[in-house]
């Protein structure tokens, strides 16, 4: 049901930017969430993010980890 409904938005070409410069630059990045990790790929792909992102490169706080940590806790956050 998600993945019918997510759709990028205006705001993901500049972040296509931001992501083609740090790639130039050999910046590493990730994601980092404490969003459960089956809805973050459905994200990823609504948004064109998929060529930047490996399954690897995205964190979850609530699939990560057991049992599951989320905020205040910067577990995610400190993995990533």
């Amino acid at each position: 049901a998600l993945s019918s409904t997510a759709e990028a938005t205006s705001n993901c070409i500049a972040m296509l930017d931001a992501l083609d410069a740090m790639g130039s630059d050999h910046v590493r990045y990730c994601i980092a969430t404490t969003s459960p990790k089956p809805r973050v790929p459905v994200c990823v792909d609504a948004a064109g993010l998929r060529p930047y992102f490996s399954p690897e490169s995205i964190h979850s706080g609530e699939s990560d980890f057991n049992p599951p940590r989320f905020k205040p806790d910067p577990s995610v956050y400190l993995k990533a």
